[in-house]
């Protein structure tokens, strides 16, 4: 984690604290006034009701500035809740930076060393040569295009190797060292994962399936480590014989599934969307491109993307169509509006109205 990330993070954090201070301050000044209007907007109810008239102007009038204060109120709730996580992130990029900052022992050293493929002298603690380097991890490679080329250059930075090129050259110079797959693969969605789980079916030819995100992460890291030796597909596939090797050595963790299994090991995703069901009794189309969502075509998106910090919880997870999901993918909303000439302030406003925190 950069430095500049860790700024980045503190400023986030201080335009919050300024947004709730203002917030907090109208909150204050307006309170007496809409205890008043609350008071007066009650009676006038209870009026109507005896006299079986109609809604007021008067009524109207009170009715909506009792919600503004209301909602302001409700979303003070919203805002100070995200202050906390933030911050709470904010101390674990430190913690993480503070740990590399730290003076690395000679121990220490010739391990990181041998970890990259060099033969290190006992004697000396030089290197000799990187004759023995790791086989490289080619699978890594779907699972690396998911993230931002920056966050990639930090990795390469981390690793002390070249951060120049493009995208594709810093993947591959990553797949060349001794990278932590179920580090990459805990902060990508599910939706992700399958996509992940695709590609690698089609390169190991192994039949991929899991019962949970936890177990997603699980199997995907233990292909990925275990076959190192297998090839892109643009490069030359490995013969019957290996392949039928593979096979059979992890015949008890992957074999071939009905469609009715496959749908099963993945209930996590179908769960979700049932929980978030309700959000279609309040706004019946998708909050994004206002196109009318039936359920059955509707699908999970999360709001603030995983690959940026975006967390699984119902409050960063709507349902959305099929074109908008795909087109979002890991951007931010306002990336996202940006690219598809979408008002990004009527999007936010749609979903705070099916409550979520945005």
């Amino acid at each position: 984690m950069s430095d500049h990330n860790i700024k980045s993070k503190q400023s986030l954090i201080q335009q919050l604290r300024e947004v709730a201070e203002k917030e907090t301050a109208w909150l204050e000044k307006n309170r007496l006034l809409y205890t008043q209007k609350r008071e007066r907007l009650d009676n006038l109810i209870r009026e109507r009701g005896r006299s079986g008239g109609e809604v007021s102007a008067e009524e109207q009038k009170l009715s909506k500035h009792v919600t503004l204060y209301e909602s302001k109120r409700a979303g003070m709730w919203d805002l100070a809740s995200g202050i906390n996580r933030e911050e709470k992130n904010l101390a674990a990029m430190k913690a993480r930076r503070k740990k590399k900052k730290e003076q690395i022992s000679e121990p220490q050293m010739v391990k990181h060393l041998e970890n990259i493929g060099f033969a290190v002298s006992k004697e000396t603690g030089r290197p000799l040569s990187k004759g023995n380097s790791p086989p490289a991890k080619t699978l890594l490679r779907p699972v690396l295009k998911f993230f931002y080329t920056e966050f990639l250059r930090d990795c390469c930075r981390d690793y002390g190797i070249k951060v120049g090129g493009t995208k594709a050259d810093l993947i591959t110079r990553l797949c060349k060292v001794d990278l932590d797959p179920e580090y990459f693969l805990r902060q990508l969605s599910v939706d992700q994962l399958e996509d992940v789980a695709d590609v690698l079916e089609n390169q190991s030819d192994i039949q991929i399936s899991w019962e949970s995100e936890e177990e997603a992460v699980r199997t995907l890291t233990w292909i990925i480590d275990g076959n190192t030796g297998l090839e892109d597909s643009s490069s030359n596939k490995p013969t019957q014989r290996e392949s039928q090797n593979v096979s059979d050595v992890v015949v008890d963790l992957w074999r071939d599934k009905s469609v009715t299994d496959v749908a099963s090991a993945r209930s996590k995703q179908a769960s979700a969307k049932r929980r978030l069901a309700g959000q279609l009794n309040t706004y019946s189309r998708c909050p994004y491109c206002e196109e009318k969502l039936p359920f059955e075509r509707s699908h999970v998106d999360h709001i603030h993307p995983v690959s940026k910090g975006g967390l699984s919880e119902e409050y960063n997870l709507v349902l959305v169509c099929a074109r908008c999901n795909t087109a979002k993918s890991n951007k931010t909303l306002r990336a996202f509006c940006r690219d598809v000439d979408l008002n990004y302030d009527v999007v936010v406003a749609r979903l705070e109205m099916i409550g979520k925190a945005v």
